[in-house]
């Protein structure tokens, strides 16, 4: 309802009031008049004017009544009116609500369309998380076995390095057992060919011999203690590798990125293997300084043993 409505009524209601207060009104007058007309039957010239000027107000207020009757009927046009505004504003409600009834049924029936649509595209997106968590899987296990090749790979490396390793200094060793020999055969070539001196190059063939036996068996002891802590060593870190290499795998299954950090364990156990093998070349470098110590040493008890026997010679 509108305000040009509220205030139709308004009017109506003021005037009905106004209405009912001139009938009121009249309805005193008449009795007042009544009562005034029955006081004075005589008919004095005081009550005649009395009663004139009672009849010129009483003629004003039916103009008057005329007037609001007019005005009345007038107000109920307007009445109907509003009520017809009123009417088409009950048909207006009615409608609005007959569209929102249909708008919420619609509003039902698209909310279970998108339900529908909703649980559709959940069942898609959930089958392709599947297959997503699927190949993701089968991307770990083959990520999992190139891993343990490439363990088993390392080990293999590691294996075929120690034996080489072995191998080098065995060879070494036993080059420096054929130059011992190689210089016991010359030693004794001097010997007989150098008859004259021969008590002086006996005393000094035993006594180069004992030198260089003890120096020859204490670097070949120590070179053997060598080689065996280093195969110790080796094979210790090698059974520990193999150790850690199982707890690994199993660890792997569990926890992927734990591999990762025995991977990072090994490769350190591989550079303590290299540095092994670098300390073991520095003590075979260390060795042929030793040996080419003694080849001067021997150069020289040659040159002083020539030049004794020249001076023997000589005498």
């Amino acid at each position: 309802m509108n305000a040009e409505s509220k205030e139709k009524i308004e009017i109506y209601t003021n005037f009905d009031t106004k209405i009912k207060a001139m009938e009121k009104v009249e309805t005193e007058i008449q009795r007042s008049f009544s009562r005034k007309l029955s006081s004075n039957e005589s008919g004095s010239i005081e009550g005649s004017c009395e009663d004139f000027q009672n009849r010129y107000y009483i003629n004003s207020l039916k103009e008057s009544l005329k007037k609001a009757e007019n005005e009345a009927a007038s107000n109920v046009l307007k009445v109907k009116e509003l009520e017809s505004v009123i009417e088409d504003l009950k048909a207006t409600l009615q409608q609005e609500r007959q569209k929102r009834i249909e708008d919420s049924e619609l509003a039902a029936r698209r909310i279970d369309e998108f339900k529908e649509e909703s649980a559709k595209k959940f069942s898609q997106v959930k089958k392709l998380c599947e297959g997503e968590l699927k190949s993701i899987q089968e991307a770990n296990r083959e990520s999992l076995l190139k891993k343990e090749e490439a363990i088993k790979k390392i080990r293999a490396d590691m294996k075929e390095k120690l034996m080489s390793m072995h191998e080098t200094s065995m060879g070494k060793i036993k080059k420096l057992e054929d130059l011992h020999k190689t210089e016991i055969t010359e030693r004794d070539d001097l010997i007989t060919k150098y008859k004259k001196n021969r008590q002086y190059l006996i005393s000094l063939r035993v006594h180069e011999e004992k030198a260089a036996a003890a120096r020859l068996g204490d670097l070949k002891f120590d070179m053997m203690m060598k080689i065996n802590e280093a195969q110790k060593a080796a094979a210790d870190a090698l059974n520990a590798t193999e150790e850690k290499l199982k707890t690994i795998q199993e660890v792997h299954k569990s926890k992927l990125v734990q591999k990762d950090q025995a991977l990072e364990e090994s490769k350190a156990e591989i550079k303590t293997l290299k540095t092994w093998a670098d300390e073991e070349k520095i003590s075979l470098h260390k060795l042929e300084a030793l040996k080419e110590e003694m080849e001067t040493r021997l150069r020289n008890a040659k040159s002083c043993a020539d030049e004794e026997l020249r001076l023997a010679e000589d005498k």
